[in-house]
């Protein structure tokens, strides 16, 4: 699987989860990752860094689950789990692995924000904020926001990156979410549904996608176990499968994180240019983003980014 990825041309592969360094065998999939001299992020929840530390060194960055201080970060992840989150990020930056701070954002830590740019700024680490939203067809959490918290959420998270604190999620596709005309739980929007908004371009399936644990292939993250079927790398290689994924049903999304894809590879100055300040230097080079100016897409494909 990851040579042919390789010879697709991939340049960065993302081990998400649940927790990736659960699976016995993490260690070799980040030295072969590394060996193709292609980009790797691990999400982790902190509990088995240390561990794996060997094989750490070699990815490009790694990403800390953190919901707040202690209190705020137990009460969702379990007792312990704040400590070892910390232990985690200190790790990290004693080892000099770039980092990253993933917050899932409920009613039980929505007044964490102030905690979390300290924590940032600490180990010089960005934050990547998940609203807490009913998963489909899951029972809906205790801590889950409603659709006018979520808004008001990121409306500050707009105000705070406008005022150089370290958030991800650029400026554009933020707003993107705001303006979103439905509600926030249809968060997909397929051909031949009504929708009285404007759909960003989506470039899902043809330069990233997301690999599910049964090896079937989807466009992007949200669509995953949504749109069917689904091609299979079990069945056949990584490049036929991809290429199966190209006219996929999606016509519109107001997922920051695959907005903030599609923007990048529709090639949005903004959005280009809050890459490059969030994953090209430290977090104090980091300045708030202009505020975009509509541009024609213009994108070509040129190879293959998964």
């Amino acid at each position: 699987m990851i040579d042919e990825l390789g010879e697709a041309g991939t340049v960065k592969v993302n081990l998400a989860g649940g927790e990736p360094l659960l699976y016995r065998r993490v260690d070799e999939v980040i030295a072969a990752i590394h060996a193709r001299r292609m980009d790797c992020f691990v999400n982790t929840n902190g509990w088995f860094a240390e561990r794996h530390i060997e094989a750490l060194r070699k990815i490009t960055r790694i990403n800390v689950s953190l919901d707040g201080d202690c209190a705020a970060h137990d009460r969702a992840r379990g007792e312990g789990s704040f400590g070892k989150a910390i232990g985690a990020l200190e790790l990290a930056k004693r080892e000099g692995i770039p980092r990253q701070i993933t917050t899932v954002v409920g009613s039980h830590n929505l007044d964490q924000l102030d905690f979390l740019v300290a924590v940032a700024r600490r180990f010089d680490a960005q934050i990547v904020i998940v609203n807490m939203m009913p998963p489909r067809g899951l029972p809906r959490s205790r801590f889950a926001l409603d659709d006018q918290a979520v808004r008001e959420l990121f409306a500050e998270v707009i105000r705070r990156k406008q005022r150089g604190e370290p958030f991800v999620y650029s400026i554009r596709a933020m707003r993107h979410l705001l303006d979103w005309p439905l509600p926030l739980e249809k968060d997909l929007v397929f051909r031949g549904e009504p929708f009285p908004g404007d759909g960003i371009r989506c470039y899902g399936g043809r330069f990233f996608c997301n690999v599910d644990t049964n090896g079937d292939l989807y466009p992007c993250c949200p669509a995953t176990g949504v749109v069917k079927p689904a091609p299979s790398i079990l069945n056949e290689s990584f490049r036929e499968a991809f290429s199966k994924l190209r006219h996929h049903p999606c016509v519109a999304c107001n997922v920051p994180q695959s907005v903030d894809m599609n923007l990048l590879f529709g090639l949005s100055p903004s959005v280009i240019l809050n890459t490059l300040r969030c994953y090209g230097a430290g977090v104090e080079a980091v300045r708030p983003v202009p505020v975009p100016v509509p541009v024609r897409e213009v994108a070509h494909e040129v190879g293959a980014a998964v």
